[in-house]
């Protein structure tokens, strides 16, 4: 399985590369881009094709928002961020559709964030979260009909650098220290005290949802007929 990671971080980046082929037997290839810039994507897309032939897996994992209350962020911060955070993935899904569409299948998964559903006063930005799932469900919809899954990830509260820096900023506003705002701040939102580890997980779960299928409504006639070849030849070896 080929596998194309895409940053501005070099020696990260092939750090990355070089751990994913050596922990799971795959051909990785680093493609060093900026996916703010207008051609960032489509030239990360188009170098990722020239070495791997195709892309069948496109993950959106790109942008941090910086936090902060509608006061204090800034336009250049509001222009930053949505030019990552929204306008970046949105060319990353422009790039490897007209490949996805010609070979008829394709896996698209956006990392997003639950402040897309939930609003705090800390976090404005977060608006572009929102955004971002309304994005997954409008190209979802229009892509269906192509054998193409697009689907968003909301990961909830994990123990990260970037959690402690957004509570940081809420305890901040709320007048009080960050282990006590804490606290108070995710027993409510965690009843069971359960929070995400930072390591394999978030992975994990990209990994299920890439392997997603469509329903066979979305398929044109061809393709549902070798799947019920599929369904029928699994049966009969069942037996």
């Amino acid at each position: 399985m080929p596998t194309w990671r895409s940053r501005r971080d070099e020696a990260r980046l092939r750090r990355h590369a070089a751990e994913l082929a050596g922990g799971h037997g795959v051909r990785t290839r680093a493609v060093v881009a900026d996916l703010a810039a207008a051609d960032g994507p489509g030239h990360a897309v188009r170098s990722t094709i020239a070495q791997l032939g195709r892309v069948d897996v496109l993950v959106n994992n790109a942008g941090a928002s910086p936090f902060g209350s509608f006061d204090r962020i800034s336009d250049d911060q509001w222009s930053a961020a949505f030019e990552l955070k929204l306008l970046g993935y949105v060319r990353c899904i422009r790039a490897v559709l007209p490949g996805m569409r010609a070979q008829r299948s394709g896996r698209i998964v956006n990392v997003v964030g639950m402040a897309g559903h939930y609003a705090t006063s800390g976090y404005v930005l977060g608006a572009l979260n929102a955004a971002l799932l309304h994005l997954t469900r409008s190209v979802a919809d229009l892509v269906a009909q192509d054998g193409i899954t697009v689907v968003a990830l909301n990961p909830g509260f994990t123990a990260t650098d970037r959690l402690t820096a957004a509570l940081s900023v809420l305890a901040e506003e709320a007048g009080t220290d960050l282990a006590t705002f804490s606290d108070g701040y995710l027993a409510e939102r965690v009843p069971l005290g359960l929070r995400g580890a930072a390591g394999d997980r978030g992975a994990r779960r990209v990994r299920l949802l890439a392997a997603l299928r469509l329903p066979d409504r979305h398929l044109d006639r061809r393709r549902r007929r070798r799947r019920a070849r599929e369904v029928l030849t699994c049966r009969h070896g069942a037996r």
